[in-house]
């Protein structure tokens, strides 16, 4: 439960102590009270608690609190440990023994994680974990427009690594306004754990732990080993690129509204069932490696039982009883 506690304080939500951490590694000591570890010790009892006790931390913390007279049946806050356990503890080592830098994507992870008081910050307090192509090339700079240092540091990493892989970080739905082709640093509807190269959390012998770049687990790249032609305008607020229509959209599904609610009057239904992929059952096959990006579990590639994607229950209620009617207590918890 001290563990607990530790990991609910807001500095591990501050942007800040990410890159201070970090570009510290080994030389880092956390101190509470008058209590000290260094930085490498704590990190291994974290990766124990996340490996080994994986499934029953929450029984374990409940069981203390219990035993002190706190009835409340408190679950583990997981948002620091994960921090610590998949980001921190890796960045640390990259820094200490060297290797690649954190993709965009992870850098992005990151700045959605924690809090920060200029808009600005969520760049210019990661520049240090940036390789130095991107880094050299950015200047913090509070009076430039928050849309527009977002728009640079997508520009600089498109420079730097000769690829338009920042793109598919894209979102104009984000609160900065920035450019539709530009990744919005302040979005908040960010999947941590979206990406195809992103690992989950759970038991070593599941789940690797993945190092600061998994850029080896994309899983497609439309261009080959082709270059692109972007050029950039003045203030970066405009992309300009050349490019080939692969297909055309024959219909849509419903449009989310929120936590499992559609709008089902935005449906709109394809003219014919058989599709490029022939037959039904090709082009069911065709859309469950779609909808998995045709990578499970440390990258491997998504095979027939994880076809199940497609009939997963809609809604919590519906899920509960077929899980305990399916035995998995857990799950139907």
């Amino acid at each position: 439960m001290a563990l607990h506690e530790v990991m609910r304080r807001g500095y591990w939500s501050r942007l800040w102590i990410i890159q201070e951490i970090v570009m510290g590694a080994s030389a880092t000591w956390l101190r509470c009270g008058g209590e000290w570890v260094d930085w490498g010790t704590f990190c291994e009892g974290v990766a124990f608690l996340e490996e080994h006790l994986w499934l029953v931390k929450d029984d374990l913390i409940w069981q203390e609190r219990r035993d002190l007279g706190l009835m409340d049946k408190a679950a583990w806050s997981v948002a620091s440990l994960h921090l610590v356990y998949l980001d921190l503890s890796m960045l640390s080592r990259r820094e200490q023994e060297g290797g690649e830098y954190p993709s965009f994507g992870r850098l992005l992870d990151l700045a959605n994680s924690a809090r920060c008081k200029q808009p600005a910050d969520k760049v210019f307090a990661l520049v240090g974990l940036m390789p130095p192509a991107v880094a050299s090339r950015l200047e913090p700079d509070y009076t430039v427009p928050v849309w527009n240092v977002f728009a640079i540091v997508a520009w600089r990493f498109i420079e730097a690594y000769g690829n338009l892989e920042p793109i598919r970080e894209g979102n104009p739905w984000g609160p900065s306004g920035t450019p539709s082709w530009a990744a919005d640093w302040l979005w908040n509807g960010r999947v941590r754990w979206a990406r195809p190269e992103g690992q989950l959390s759970g038991p070593s012998r599941f789940f690797a732990r993945l190092g600061p770049n998994s850029s080896t687990y994309v899983p497609y790249q439309a261009s080959g080993d082709g270059q692109h032609d972007a050029v950039f305008s003045v203030i970066c607020s405009r992309l300009s690129c050349s490019g080939f229509i692969v297909d055309r959209i024959s219909g849509l599904s419903a449009r989310g509204m929120g936590y499992f609610a559609w709008d089902k009057a935005s449906v709109a239904g394809s003219p014919k069932w058989r599709s490029a992929y022939g037959d039904r059952a090709a082009t069911r096959e065709a859309l469950y490696r779609t909808l998995e990006m045709d990578r499970v579990a440390r990258g491997q590639r998504a095979s027939d039982p994880h076809a199940c994607v497609l009939h997963l229950p809609t809604h919590f209620a519906a899920a509960e009883w077929q899980f305990e009617d399916m035995g998995w207590t857990w799950l139907a918890g």
